[in-house]
């Protein structure tokens, strides 16, 4: 059986002048590197299982490309493209201008591919088998409705969606976890990317008109929240900032950022000790003490509970690197 989506992309980067990299690539981890005197720069694909396809791309073409790709088959596109890139399926073309993460299900399409040249181009690509989605779906409701790609956000914008596109991008190619690690982040990223399902089937909504002042008071709320994650702001100082009751704060913060006040806040801190980890030798008590937490074992089990992996394992895997 053909590897997810593997003969399709590889065949698009031949005529996009890449040549494969044996010396960089392992099982299941393919580099490919462009020809010199058609521009620079690398693809790299993770194929897992014939599930699920990663792409990574970082080039600049000397040349306009443009092609028009035929798709025979039911798959979820989850991608972070710079505006440069403008796929279009069928009626569908990205906004331009805009750099969200976009997510879409793509079933028996004409693709119309453009890359400008001189453009620099650097994007993640996840491609998600229609059969792997439908069983995350199942799996979390213990229900599939037929069209359970209606679930999609198309544009979510969870701030953690970053930080877990970053994760897979800076996953080391070498590693004895990297699968296990790679399928916790796609997990990870299907749930931020899907609406909630109820019984009645459809998507769950937050019910709150905001005008601009609304949406302004929100990021001075946040820039609040972002100046010491470290501190505990009760939730009616953070609506008296935003000039909103309690209530409806909770809710147009939640319809805004895709989470509550505190949930939000939690990630806030667990980004901030990844980077700590990253690039500090702090302790890992010293690390929770700075992101707000004066226990070191209940930081770890949250951090656990959100990247699937302990601190320390963390800190270790990007070691390697």
């Amino acid at each position: 059986m053909e590897p997810f989506w593997g003969k399709e992309a590889s065949c698009l980067l031949h005529h996009l002048h890449f040549s494969y990299s044996p010396r960089q690539s392992s099982p299941g981890n393919d580099w490919y590197q462009m020809i010199s005197g058609y521009g620079r720069g690398t693809v790299r694909m993770i194929n897992y299982h014939k599930h699920f396809l990663i792409i990574i791309g970082d080039f600049r073409l000397k040349y306009d490309f443009e092609r028009l790709a035929y798709i025979f088959r039911d798959f979820i596109d989850i991608s972070w493209e710079p505006p440069h890139l403008a796929p279009r399926f069928g009626s569908w073309m990205g906004a331009p201008g805009q750099s969200a993460v976009t997510c879409r299900f793509i079933s028996h399409k004409t693709a119309y591919l453009f890359f400008a040249a001189e453009k620099p181009f650097r994007f993640i690509k996840i491609l998600i088998s229609k059969e792997y989605f439908d069983a995350f779906i199942s799996g979390r409701y213990d229900i599939c409705p037929p069209d359970s790609h209606c679930l999609l956000i198309p544009q979510p914008s969870s701030p953690e969606l970053y930080l877990f596109l970053q994760q897979i991008h800076d996953c080391p190619t070498e590693c004895a976890v990297r699968d296990m690690y790679i399928e916790n982040k796609i997990t990870e990223i299907l749930t931020l990317v899907t609406h909630k399902y109820n019984q009645a089937g459809t998507p769950y909504h937050i019910p709150v008109h905001l005008d601009s002042d609304d949406k302004q008071a929100l990021v001075r709320v946040l820039a609040l929240m972002k100046k010491n994650p470290a501190a505990y702001i009760p939730i009616t100082r953070l609506a008296k900032e935003a000039h909103m009751s309690p209530s409806r704060f909770q809710m147009a913060f939640r319809q805004v950022y895709g989470s509550t006040v505190y949930k939000y806040l939690k990630l806030m801190r667990m980004r901030y000790a990844l980077l700590l980890l990253q690039n500090s030798s702090d302790s890992i008590k010293a690390i929770a003490q700075k992101v707000g937490y004066h226990n070191a074992g209940h930081f770890s089990k949250i951090f656990f509970n959100i990247y699937g992996i302990k601190p320390s394992e963390y800190r270790l895997l990007h070691k390697t690197t």
